[in-house]
C-alpha cells in the first residue's frame, strides 16, 4: 500500500484488509512523506496488528510507483496484492482471487474495479471477461487508447513484478504505474479477471487531481507507451495506431488543462515542455488516416496554434451541444 496524504480514507482501506475471510496476509504500507496524519494512522494500526508493517520514504517521490515498488521488494511472500490507501476491497476479496488464481493457473489475476459515484459503485469492466485466462501480450492491446480492462489491485506473482522492475526503469512520473501495468501484462504468460470487488475512489486530494505540474506527467507515460508499442508491435501496426492516437489526444487534453486551470508559471513552463516533447512524437500522416480531421487541423500548427485551435473546437462543440 503506497500512501500519501490519505488520512481521510486509509483507515477504511486497512479495515477492509483486516475484515478479509482469508486471514494469512501481511500488509506493508509505505508512506511517501505525508504532510497530514496518514503516517500516524498507519502506525496506530501497526501497533495493534502484527501483520501490518509501516515504512517511510526518505523523501517525497511524488509518485505511487516508487512507494509501491519499495513495498513489493520488502515483501517476503511469493504473491503480492496492491491496494491503494484511498480504495477498499470486499470481505472475501483475497479468498476469491486466490481460489480463482489457483484454478486458472495464471501469474496474475485482476478484480473488477468499481468506481465510487456518491453512494453508488459502478463496475468498470464487462463481466464477460471474468473467469477466463488470457495471454498477457493479448491484454496489452486492451489498454491502448482507453482502458477496456481493469488492472488495479489483484494478486500477482512477486517474481513477475521483480522481472518487470528490471525492464521498466525508474521514473518519478506519478503515472508510472500505468506503464508498469503494460510491462506486467507483456511479461505474464497468462492473466485472468475476477468478479472480486475492488472499490476505487477518485480522491480530489491525490497527486493526479491537484492543480500542479504533476498533472501533465501523463504525457511522459503516453510517450513511453508509444515507444513500448513500437518496439514490440512495429510501426503501422494496429497497436501502434492506438498508442499514437493516445499520445495525440493527450496533447489535446493537456492544452485544455492549460486553458482552464490556474497553474503557476513554473507549472505552465513544465507543461509546455512536456507538450512540445509529445508533439515531436506525432506521426501526422498516420493520424490523418486514422483520427479526427477536426483534431488534426486544430493541432497541426504547433502548440501556440493548437491552443487557439482547441478553443475554437471546444467553442463549436459547446454551441452544438446547446442546439441539441
Amino acid at each position: 500500500m503506497p500512501a500519501y496524504n490519505a488520512e481521510k480514507y486509509i483507515a477504511e482501506a486497512i479495515d477492509s484488509a483486516r475484515r478479509q475471510t482469508y486471514s494469512e496476509w501481511a500488509m506493508i504500507i509505505v508512506d511517501d512523506c505525508s504532510t497530514d496524519g496518514t503516517y500516524e494512522i498507519a502506525m496506530e494500526y501497526a501497533r495493534k496488528d502484527s501483520r501490518i508493517t509501516v515504512l517511510r520514504t526518505d523523501r517525497q517521490s511524488g509518485s505511487v510507483w516508487l512507494p509501491r515498488k519499495e513495498a513489493i521488494e520488502h515483501a517476503r511472500t511469493e504473491l503480492v496484492s496492491p491496494l491503494d490507501a484511498d480504495d477498499y476491497i470486499e470481505d472475501n476479496y483475497l479468498e476469491k482471487l486466490l481460489r480463482e488464481k489457483e484454478k486458472l493457473y495464471v501469474q496474475a489475476i485482476y478484480p473488477t474495479m468499481y468506481r465510487m459515484a456518491g453512494d453508488t459503485c459502478i463496475p468498470l469492466m464487462e463481466k464477460s471477461l471474468c473467469g477466463k485466462s488470457f495471454i498477457g501480450k493479448e491484454c496489452v492491446v486492451l489498454t491502448l487508447d482507453g482502458w477496456r480492462i481493469d488492472c488495479g489491485g489483484g494478486i500477482i506473482d512477486k517474481n513477475l513484478y521483480m522481472q518487470t522492475f528490471e525492464k521498466c526503469g525508474v521514473s518519478l512520473s506519478c503515472y508510472k504505474d500505468e506503464i508498469l501495468t503494460r510491462y506486467l501484462l507483456w511479461y505474464a504468460d497468462n492473466v485472468a479477471f475476477s468478479t472480486a470487488k475492488y472499490i476505487y475512489r477518485e480522491n480530489p486530494d491525490s497527486i493526479t487531481h491537484k492543480v500542479s505540474a504533476k498533472q501533465f506527467d501523463f504525457l511522459i507515460n503516453h510517450r513511453e507507451l508509444l515507444q513500448f508499442v513500437i518496439d514490440r508491435y512495429g510501426l503501422g501496426s494496429e497497436e501502434h495506431i492506438r498508442a499514437a492516437k493516445q499520445n495525440f489526444h493527450g496533447i489535446a487534453d493537456s492544452i485544455r488543462l492549460l486553458l482552464k486551470g490556474s497553474y503557476s508559471e513554473d507549472a505552465r513552463r513544465y507543461a509546455k515542455t512536456q507538450i512540445r516533447e509529445s508533439y515531436r512524437q506525432v506521426d501526422w500522416k498516420l493520424l490523418w488516416r486514422h483520427d479526427s480531421k477536426w483534431y488534426w487541423f486544430a493541432l497541426r500548427g504547433g502548440m501556440r496554434a493548437g491552443m487557439i485551435g482547441m478553443e475554437i473546437l471546444d467553442a463549436l462543440k459547446s454551441v452544438k451541444d446547446r442546439l441539441k
